[in-house]
């Protein structure tokens, strides 16, 4: 059961305060039943005088409808993993990336970065057994032209 990988372009998103996240998001293979835990971070170094711009989140999925933000073990958790196409060649995950880890200032440019997971995902043949998976890859950052902003940071 294959279940990382990322999308080659993460889309950055700014809210309406000038906040960047990350949207990381990539294929899921079909024989996934569910995203149990999925802990995500991405990081770029754009300049060597100052700190690295990070975003992580940490989250099973979630229904996008019902989500509301939540607390696990004193650990602030988003709105969840989204899954569109579950069970099929198509299936893929998207996940906002909202904690900054203190590097709001620093900004996100376009570009390459480092994405780094760590997920246990539930099978859903031939016994439903829980698997964990580690993958990292280099990705590239899409960045809205400055001045663009977006109100919402839901998951689509």
């Amino acid at each position: 059961m294959a279940a990382g990988n990322f999308d080659e372009m993460l889309e950055v998103i700014v809210a309406a305060d000038g906040t960047q996240v990350v949207k990381a998001s990539g294929p899921l293979d079909a024989n996934v039943a569910e995203v149990v835990e999925l802990c995500v971070w991405v990081v770029q170094r754009d300049q060597l005088n100052q700190d690295d711009a990070v975003a992580n989140a940490m989250s099973g999925e979630t229904n996008l409808a019902a989500a509301q933000s939540q607390t696990r073990n004193g650990m602030s958790m988003g709105a969840g993993v989204n899954v569109a196409g579950r069970g099929t060649a198509t299936a893929h995950w998207d996940l906002l990336l909202d904690d900054r880890e203190g590097t709001e200032a620093v900004k996100f440019v376009e570009g390459p970065a480092a994405a780094y997971a760590i997920g246990v995902f539930l099978s859903a043949e031939p016994e439903g057994k829980r698997r964990a998976f580690v993958w990292s890859e280099s990705v590239r950052l899409s960045v809205p032209a400055a001045g663009g902003s977006m109100g919402s940071m839901s998951s689509s």
